[in-house]
């Protein structure tokens, strides 16, 4: 299963959920947001969508699921080795290389509350949410440079053993901090600034700008 069709599968769970817990018909608290994520000065894309269940007066219960880019700079070396296998020629290549940065998708789904301090037009709020990501990488690094060139049943040094392993999956929590516009009585923008931090990868800062119907 790809990513783009686990999101929208999650989408329409959450889609029903909304619709069975208001006795069918459909709550207008949907939200989809679009914006950026700045990590190690590096500008990338990010996309949400939520909605919200009442719990008490201005608080909500926040189901989430989204789409985003991140960054990681970090500079290290990388010792390890490969079988090649072409025609005739089965050895084990000794291989080093530099690495020099990881791009990481990352797909959350989160569970949060959201508090409105509802003014009016201006509806300034808080959100805390806890999700569990599913990670992509991409690590950025020089080409291979061999070091060395083995028998298939010569022992590798140990210093060559190490196999990059990158995260599929980490916890987290994101904090936000944003306002609501009512422009018509029916269209209300948000605005919002959140922090993401990720056990397994770089913590991020975003910034997003959504629409609630």
């Amino acid at each position: 299963m790809n990513k783009f069709s686990l999101i929208v599968k999650v989408l329409g769970i959450i889609g029903l959920l909304n619709l069975n817990v208001f006795g069918g018909t459909p709550h207008k608290s949907f939200s989809v947001w679009g914006g950026t994520d700045l990590s190690n000065n590096k500008v990338n894309s990010s996309f949400y969508f939520e909605t919200y269940f009442p719990l008490f007066q201005s608080t909500d219960l926040k189901l989430s699921v989204g789409i985003y880019n991140t960054y990681s700079s970090h500079f290290y070396t990388v010792n390890t080795y490969k079988n090649v296998h072409i025609d005739d020629y089965n050895k084990i290549h000794l291989v080093s290389y530099q690495v020099n940065g990881t791009n990481y998708t990352v797909i959350p789904f989160g569970l949060g509350v959201s508090h409105t301090l509802n003014f009016g037009v201006f509806n300034p709020y808080l959100s805390v949410d806890i999700n569990y990501s599913l990670i992509d990488p991409e690590t950025i690094k020089t080409s291979d440079e061999v070091k060395g060139v083995l028998e298939l049943n010569e022992n590798i040094p140990d210093e060559y053993k190490k196999m990059g392993v990158l995260p599929a999956s980490s916890l987290g929590v994101n904090f936000a901090v944003g306002s609501k516009f009512e422009i018509y009585s029916n269209l209300i923008l948000g605005v919002r600034y959140q922090f993401n931090i990720r056990k397994e990868i770089v913590n991020s800062h975003q910034l997003l700008v959504g629409i609630y119907f």
